[in-house]
C-alpha cells in the first residue's frame, strides 16, 4: 500500500496541459513565479501551433510534447515531476499568493486531495449563477471541475491511476475513481480565477447546460467517446485565439537507427531469459522491421547504425534494399557509439535523433513530434518507463550527454536531462512509452508472435487505421 507523503514534506510541482496558450499561459507563469520562483513547472504541450512551447521553455519550465488529450497530457506531465504533491492547473487560470498558500497549507496537513473555489473571470452576473450553480454540483455531487486546479498526493494519484485516457471528462472521471478509493476532493478556501472564454464562445447558458447533459450522460453510462463529438474543440484557435500556422513540419534530419543483426542469441537476451532465444529473435525481427518501416514512412533520412562489424549483409537482406543507407556504430560504449552516429548525422545537416529498436509505439507521429520539437529547444528527450530514454534528438553535437554515463542504470534519464541543463541547453521531452525487455513487456501481438500467447487469446481484429 502507498503511504502518504511524509510529514512537513510540502513541496509541489505544477503541471498545466496546454494547446496553443500562448495568450494565456504567461500570465499563470507570472503568478506562480511571483509566489516560488522555484516550484517546478511542467507545461504538458497537446501539439501547440502558436508560440505556446517556445514561451514554457523561455520561463524555465519543462515542456513535454504528447499527443493531444488532456488526461493524457497530464499524466505524461506528472511523470517528469518528483514532489510529494502535484498541482494541476488549467492554463487560463490565475491564482494569487493567498490560493497558493493554500494549497501549501493543505500539502502540509497530509490530506488527500483538493481543488479552490471556482471564480470566472468576468463581471457579468450570469457568470456568479454559475459560480453558485457549480458550489451547489460540489456539495450534492462531488464534483468539481477540472477549471478548478486539483492538488493531489502523489501516492493517492499512483493509486487511481491517474487521470483517465479519454477525450472529455478526465476531470470527473478521476473525482469519481478518488471517491471509490475512499478520498473526497476537498475545497480549499481561495479562489482560482478562470477565463470564461468557453462561455463567451458558446453562450453561457448554452455551455452550462452542455456541461449538464454531458456529466447526465455519463452518469448514465455514456462512454466519454459517445460524449466528446457534443463538445466544443479544445483549441485556442477556436475560442478566437491567433494560432500562426507553425510552418512545414521540419523533415529536413537523420533518424539514426541503432540496430543490431538479426542472429539468435545475441538480440533481447534479457527477454530471451524468459521466452527462449528463438522466440526472442522473432520480437526482434519484428520490431526491428516496424521502426525500418515507421522511419521511412516518416520521410527523414535514414540510417541503420549497425553492430557488429560484420552484420550489415544480413541486415541489409533482411530489411531490403529500401533502408538504403547503413553505417557501422564503431567501437566504444553506447554513449560513444551514439555520439559518433549523431554527430556524423549532424554533419549532413539538419536535426537528427538516435532511436533503438524495442519500442512498441515508437512511429512516425513520435517522430513527427521530435522534429518540431527541435524546432524548439536545444534538445529533446522520449523517455522510457525504466528510467533510460527510446529517443534522443540534437540540433548541434553534445558530447557532455554521453560520456562517463552508468547506461545500465535507472538513472540515465535524470542524469542526460541535468547535464542538458547544466551545459545550457533546452530540453523538451515526448510521451513515456514502454520499451520491450522482459516478457511482461509484450504487447498480444508480440506474444503471438513469439509463441508465448495465452492458449484460447482471440485473434485480433485486422488493423484498418490510416498510415497518415
Amino acid at each position: 500500500m502507498m503511504g502518504d507523503p511524509a510529514p512537513g514534506d510540502r513541496r509541489i510541482s505544477v503541471v498545466i496541459p496546454t494547446l496553443n496558450e500562448e495568450e494565456h499561459l504567461p500570465a499563470l507563469l507570472e503568478d506562480l513565479d511571483a509566489w516560488d520562483p522555484g516550484i517546478p513547472v511542467v507545461v504538458a504541450d497537446g501539439g501547440s501551433r502558436d508560440g505556446t512551447r517556445r514561451i514554457a521553455l523561455s520561463r524555465g519550465c519543462r515542456v513535454t510534447y504528447t499527443p493531444p488529450g488532456r488526461g493524457r497530457q497530464m499524466n505524461a506531465g506528472a511523470r517528469m515531476t518528483r514532489t510529494p504533491w502535484i498541482l494541476f492547473l488549467h492554463a487560463d487560470s490565475r491564482l494569487d499568493h493567498h490560493a497558493l498558500n493554500e494549497a501549501k497549507a493543505f500539502a502540509r496537513n497530509q490530506q488527500a486531495a483538493a481543488c479552490f473555489r471556482l471564480a470566472i473571470d468576468h463581471p457579468r452576473a450570469v457568470f456568479r449563477l454559475i459560480e453558485l450553480g457549480q458550489r451547489l454540483r460540489e456539495r450534492w455531487l462531488g464534483l468539481p471541475y477540472g477549471d478548478q486546479g486539483l492538488l493531489i498526493s502523489r501516492p493517492l494519484f499512483d493509486q487511481v491511476g491517474g487521470f483517465p485516457r479519454v477525450p472529455v471528462m478526465e476531470d470527473v472521471l478521476v473525482v469519481r475513481a478518488l471517491a471509490r478509493a475512499g478520498k473526497a476532493v476537498e475545497r480549499l478556501p481561495a479562489r482560482i480565477r478562470t477565463s470564461p472564454r468557453r462561455y463567451l464562445a458558446s453562450g453561457p447558458w448554452r455551455q452550462l447546460a452542455r456541461n449538464a447533459w454531458s456529466i447526465s450522460r455519463l452518469f448514465l453510462g455514456a462512454a466519454p467517446e459517445r460524449i466528446a463529438p457534443s463538445y466544443p474543440p479544445r483549441t485556442a484557435g477556436e475560442a478566437g485565439m491567433t494560432v500562426h500556422p507553425g510552418g512545414p513540419d521540419p523533415l529536413a534530419g537523420t533518424v539514426a537507427v541503432f540496430a543490431k543483426a538479426p542472429r539468435v542469441g545475441h538480440v533481447k537476451t534479457r527477454l530471451a531469459a524468459g521466452i527462449g532465444d528463438d522466440g526472442a529473435l522473432r520480437v526482434y525481427r519484428r520490431l526491428l522491421e516496424t521502426t525500418v518501416r515507421e522511419a521511412h514512412a516518416f520521410g527523414a533520412r535514414t540510417v541503420i547504425c549497425y553492430d557488429p562489424e560484420d552484420g550489415r549483409s544480413e541486415l541489409a537482406r533482411f530489411l531490403g534494399v529500401e533502408a538504403a543507407r547503413f553505417r557501422y556504430q564503431g567501437d566504444g560504449d553506447l554513449g560513444r557509439r551514439m555520439d559518433r552516429m549523431l554527430s556524423r548525422a549532424l554533419e549532413e545537416g539538419g536535426p537528427a535523433v538516435v532511436i533503438g529498436t524495442d519500442i512498441p509505439g515508437l512511429d512516425r507521429e513520435v517522430l513527427r513530434r521530435a522534429f518540431r520539437a527541435l524546432a524548439e529547444a536545444d534538445v529533446v528527450l522520449g523517455p522510457s518507463l525504466d528510467g533510460g530514454y527510446y529517443l534522443l534528438g540534437l540540433n548541434r553535437p553534445a558530447p557532455e550527454l554521453f560520456t562517463g554515463m552508468a547506461w545500465s542504470e535507472a538513472t540515465v534519464l535524470d542524469e542526460t536531462r541535468t547535464r542538458a541543463r547544466r551545459s545550457g541547453r533546452t530540453v523538451m521531452e515526448l510521451e513515456p512509452l514502454r520499451d520491450v525487455d522482459r516478457p511482461d513487456d509484450l504487447t498480444d501481438e508480440l506474444r503471438r508472435i513469439a509463441g508465448v500467447l495465452p492458449a484460447g487469446t482471440p485473434e485480433p481484429a485486422p488493423h484498418t487505421g490510416s498510415d497518415g
